[in-house]
């Protein structure tokens, strides 16, 4: 298979050059990972796209660190989840901690973890449980800025889509 380029400036996918007087070759062959990876047509040639190679990994390590963060979070009182509501609810429950600690009144909350236990925790315990959180959604941004970082200083498509979604390395 190749690429070529009819009058009209538009990529076709030809076997061969049977009924295309005229056509540019833009490929021949076509790369092996043609389908799989991005490419463009520049100045009648078939290069590496290497910015939307670059755009759609990032996407893909969007999406790891949104799971990532979303999918739980330790802390000293045990697993807590992390999903954006959950983050919310954690927030609302800090708040009023502080509040209660402010106004030097007690401060009890019984808490359902991730995996359904029930704990009771005072201010600190509520309060160190949300900094917990708050450290593990942190952690995953500065791993995507750093993998982000990887996928930027890529020179090949091979080398682009060698960055994927990882914790750590």
């Amino acid at each position: 298979m190749m690429m070529v380029i009819d009058p009209a400036g538009n990529p076709q996918i030809v076997a061969n050059l049977d009924g295309c007087a005229g056509w540019t070759v833009a490929a021949d062959p076509l790369p092996a990972d043609y389908f799989d990876r991005p490419y463009r047509i520049e100045n009648g040639v078939l290069v590496p796209d290497l910015a939307a190679a670059r755009a759609r990994q990032r996407a893909m390590i969007n999406a790891g660190r949104d799971a990532a963060q979303d999918g739980g979070a330790d802390t000293p009182s045990g697993r807590f989840d992390s999903a954006s509501r959950s983050r919310e609810f954690l927030n609302g429950a800090v708040v009023a901690a502080q509040i209660a600690l402010a106004q030097g009144q007690p401060f009890s909350i019984n808490w359902t973890l991730a995996n359904n236990n029930v704990v009771t925790l005072d201010a600190a315990g509520i309060i160190a449980a949300g900094l917990a959180v708050a450290a593990h959604v942190d952690a995953m941004h500065s791993r995507a800025r750093v993998l982000k970082s990887r996928i930027d200083a890529a020179t090949t498509l091979a080398g682009i889509a060698a960055i994927t979604w990882t914790v750590e390395d």
